[in-house]
C-alpha cells in the first residue's frame, strides 16, 4: 500500500483525464479571466504537482509518526475532490460547484501541510507546490464564473 502511494496521484489524474477528455476542449471555448495559461500548461503542471504528492505521502506513510494514519486519510480525501473536480467542471460545467470543491481543497490541502508538518518538512513542503496551483485554480474557476 505504501508504494502505492507514489503512484496514486498519477493514475487518478489519467482516470480523471480519461473521463473528461471530450469535454476538456471547453477551457478554448470559455471566457477566461486575465493571465489565464493555455491549455498545454496543466498537464506539465498536474503532472509535476502529482508526483510531488506521491512522494509526499509516501515519506508519511513510511514514517513512524503516530500521526500517519490520519494525514493519509486527510490527503486521500483531498485526493477524491481532486479527481472528482474535473469531470464536475468540464463534464458538468457546474463552474460553480467546482469552485466550492476548490475552496475544500484548500481547506484539505492546508490541513494535510499541517499535519504533514508535524511527521516531515520535506513531505510538508513538497505540498506547497499544489497549494499555490489551487490558488490559481481558484482565481480561475473564479474568474470562469465571472466571465461566462
Amino acid at each position: 500500500m505504501k508504494k502505492f502511494l507514489l503512484v496514486l496521484p498519477l493514475l487518478g489524474g489519467f482516470v480523471s483525464y480519461i473521463l473528461v477528455r471530450d469535454n476538456i476542449d471547453i477551457y478554448n471555448t470559455i471566457s477566461k479571466p486575465p493571465f489565464a495559461p493555455p491549455g498545454i500548461v496543466f498537464s506539465i503542471v498536474w503532472t509535476v504537482l502529482y508526483l510531488l504528492m506521491g512522494v509526499s505521502s509516501y515519506i508519511v506513510a513510511t514514517s513512524n509518526s503516530p500521526y500517519k494514519k490520519a494525514a493519509i486519510n486527510v490527503y486521500l480525501l483531498s485526493l477524491i475532490l481532486n479527481f472528482i473536480w474535473s469531470p464536475v467542471f468540464f463534464n458538468h460545467r457546474s463552474f460553480l460547484l467546482s469552485l466550492l470543491i476548490i475552496v475544500l481543497l484548500i481547506i484539505l490541502v492546508l490541513g494535510t501541510i499541517r499535519i504533514y508538518d508535524k511527521i516531515s518538512r520535506l513531505a510538508a513542503a513538497l505540498m506547497i507546490p499544489y497549494l499555490i496551483w489551487l490558488f490559481v485554480a481558484f482565481y480561475l474557476n473564479a474568474g470562469i464564473i465571472v466571465f461566462n
